[in-house]
Formats: C-alpha cells, sequence, structure tokens
C-alpha cells in the first residue's frame, strides 16, 4: 500500500510539473505562432545547422560536398551523445530532487530511511561518475588531439568512396521536421537550447514543487515542536523530522548548484568547440 500511495504522489508531482511547464512557457508558444518562419532549431548552443537542424548534411544533394559521409555521421552521433547528456543530467538532478523529498517524508521509517540514502547516493554516485568520465575523456582528447586525428584519416580513408547507398538509407531513418517558408525548421521554444530550456524546467520544479514542499516541511516541523508540549519521545520525532528537513534543502540546493556548474560547463565548452570548427571551416 505504501508503494502504491508513493507511485500516485510521484506521478502527480510529475503531472503538477508538466502543467507548471505548460503555464511557464504559453508566452513563449504564442508569441512564436506569430513568427512565420520561427526559429532555427538548436539541440545544443551553436551545433545546429540553420537550415538543417540535427542533420549535418543533405542525403539528396546533387552537390557531392553535401552529400552525407561516415564524418557526418560521427558528427551527428556526437550531437546527440550530447544531446542524450543533457537528458540525463535533468534525469539525475529529478532523482535527487524526488530522494530529497522522500527523505523528508519517509524518513520516519527505518526501511525507507536505508531506501532513500541509497537513491541519493546512487544519484549522487551516478553524477559524479559522469562528470568525471567526460572530464577525463575530454582531457585525453584535448591533449593528443584526437578529434583532428579522426577528421584527417577518415578525409584520407573514405574520400574515395562512394556511400550513397549509406545516405539515402540514413535520412530514411532519421526523420526530420517540414522547413518553414524561409528555409528554417520550426522551434517551438523560440530563442532557447536545450541548455537553456533544462535550466527553465529546473526553475519550474524548485519554484513549483521543491520550495513549496520544503516550506511545508520546515513549518511542519516548527508544528511538531509545539505540539510535543515537553514530551521527551515527541520532541525526540520533531527533532528527527527537522533534521530530515535539514537535509533535504541541502539535497536540493546540492542538486541544483551541480546541474547548474555542469551545464553552463558544457554550454562553455560547446561555443568553445564550436568557434574553433567555424575558424577551421572559415580557413
Amino acid at each position: 500500500m505504501k508503494k502504491k500511495s508513493l507511485f500516485k504522489k510521484i506521478i502527480a508531482t510529475i503531472f503538477l510539473l508538466i502543467i507548471s511547464f505548460v503555464n511557464f512557457n504559453t508566452v513563449s508558444f504564442a508569441q512564436n505562432s506569430q513568427d512565420v518562419a520561427g526559429q532555427a532549431v538548436q539541440s545544443i548552443e551553436g551545433l545546429s545547422d540553420p537550415k538543417r537542424g540535427l542533420m549535418p548534411c543533405d542525403p539528396y544533394s546533387e552537390n557531392k560536398d553535401e552529400q552525407c559521409t561516415p564524418k557526418d555521421a560521427v558528427t551527428l552521433v556526437k550531437k546527440l551523445g550530447q544531446v542524450a547528456l543533457y537528458i540525463i543530467i535533468i534525469a539525475l538532478f529529478v532523482m535527487l530532487v524526488i530522494g530529497g523529498l522522500g527523505y523528508i517524508y519517509y524518513g520516519k521509517s527505518p526501511q525507507y530511511l536505508n531506501k532513500w540514502k541509497k537513491y541519493i547516493k546512487n544519484s549522487v554516485v551516478a553524477i559524479l561518475l559522469i562528470v568525471g568520465v567526460i572530464g577525463l575523456v575530454l582531457g585525453i582528447l584535448a591533449a593528443v588531439g584526437f578529434d583532428q586525428q579522426v577528421l584527417g584519416f577518415l578525409k584520407q580513408i573514405l574520400a574515395q568512396t562512394d556511400f550513397s547507398f549509406f545516405n539515402h538509407a540514413y535520412a530514411q531513418e532519421i526523420p526530420a521536421p517540414a522547413p518553414g517558408p524561409e528555409g528554417e525548421y520550426t522551434n517551438f521554444f523560440p530563442r532557447e537550447t536545450v541548455g537553456s530550456l533544462i535550466l527553465k524546467i529546473i526553475k519550474v520544479i524548485i519554484n513549483y514543487i521543491v520550495a513549496p514542499a520544503l516550506v511545508l516541511s520546515t513549518i511542519w516541523a516548527g508544528f511538531l515542536f509545539v505540539k510535543a508540549e515537553g514530551n521527551p519521545q515527541k520532541l525526540t520525532e520533531a527533532k528527527k523530522f527537522a533534521v530530515r528537513v535539514v537535509v533535504g534543502i541541502v539535497v536540493a540546493a546540492a542538486a541544483a548548484t551541480i546541474v547548474n556548474v555542469i551545464l553552463n560547463s558544457l554550454n562553455e565548452v560547446t561555443n568553445k568547440v564550436n568557434s574553433e570548427i567555424g575558424t577551421t571551416q572559415s580557413e
């Protein structure tokens, strides 16, 4: 029964988040609907081509330079990987928040207390592992110039290979949105990137779910102290609940801080890489 009740509360929380997020972006949707051409789709800041979105090439172009090659497949995989990274980060943030709230409301039971401690611990370990692995891999790649080596290898080995069959199969497997009147793909979130959109989602979670829950928990902790009326057992329970509230606040604040730092770092790295790519192409 307790598991079903917890599941219902989680579903209600997710539903509340969706409603809050829809209301939060009503103005953006309305503004975008008045824009005929819309905005170019941006998966990660600066990575998307304004004419093709995530597609780094044109498989149906008669110009051989614009047709898809294995290098474009590598580029697409990198883009999708970066998008997936953002999704993983927001999922881990939500896990931390749920773990913090669960620790507050279900920490009274030893069974649930251990469960939520493990839940929070696993979320933190997952975030640290992802950050550590990404930092290590990026550091090694930057040190050995791996990207340039791979691109050079592809140019030398695959320059004369005909990939027309691959081009058409590649395009069929990856559906693309219909272009607007001027060739741009319509974006339902004008002037938004995945990074900024996720930050807005996090702000909605904090403002409409985490903050009210923590405020109510703090008020309830004070009420328990008043209700105890000097009873040692009730005072002990009130103190334990207050400690759990403090832990929940720290967990939520730490989760928000970690996610903001990671997203800002990713955007800085992405912008730097894009500027280097643009400089190389112009040369």
